[in-house]
């Protein structure tokens, strides 16, 4: 894990994405570093593990959901696997919804990974914008969802294969956590 959390943050746009999704989002648990904090890593024993896996990894946390080609002994092979489990006390994270943004706010950064020195009207450049949408549970949840997974095909045949004015260009929306950003 500690590997993992140094080449992540030794990508150039690291801290790029870090600044954008603070100022998008606040100071609070969406811009926590999914893998959490080096010093919590060096410090954890087994021990604190095991209690931070039983304290919210329990079946009362979960929804296990199958799809697909089901064998016919399927809730045998359910009951087998995880009947015997602990069921433990359910106790779902519930994310507060992001702080309402203070007006534009932009973001400028040097991209030097982005730089083409040899022919520097030739480089690349990143541009990110993001909106503040209901989440996914709001009744126009699913509609903003496919608006966005149509949106992201015609903006990249557009953009990018017809007029050429984009190497890639996307557009998405994510709902969850009693939010929504697009």
């Amino acid at each position: 894990v500690l590997r993992e959390m140094a080449d992540n943050k030794s990508r150039p746009a690291f801290g790029e994405n870090e600044d954008y999704m603070k100022a998008l989002l606040g100071d609070g648990p969406y811009t926590y570093y999914v893998l959490g904090k080096e010093d919590n890593i060096q410090r954890f024993t087994p021990t604190d593990l095991r209690a931070f896996h039983e304290r919210g990894y329990v079946a009362n946390n979960m929804q296990l959901i199958l799809a697909g080609g089901l064998p016919h002994n399927v809730e045998e092979l359910v009951s087998e696997y995880f009947g015997g489990r602990p069921s433990g006390e359910a106790r779902p994270y519930r994310f507060e919804g992001a702080p309402p943004l203070q007006g534009p706010t932009i973001l400028h950064r040097s991209a030097q990974h982005l730089l083409n020195k040899d022919n520097p009207q030739e480089s690349s450049a990143a541009i990110k914008i993001c909106f503040h949408m209901p989440p996914l549970q709001h009744q126009h949840g699913s509609v903003i969802g496919t608006m966005g997974v149509l949106l992201n095909l015609n903006l990249f045949k557009t953009i990018s294969q017809r007029k050429g004015l984009a190497y890639g260009i996307t557009a998405s929306y994510d709902g969850r956590y009693n939010q929504g950003l697009f």
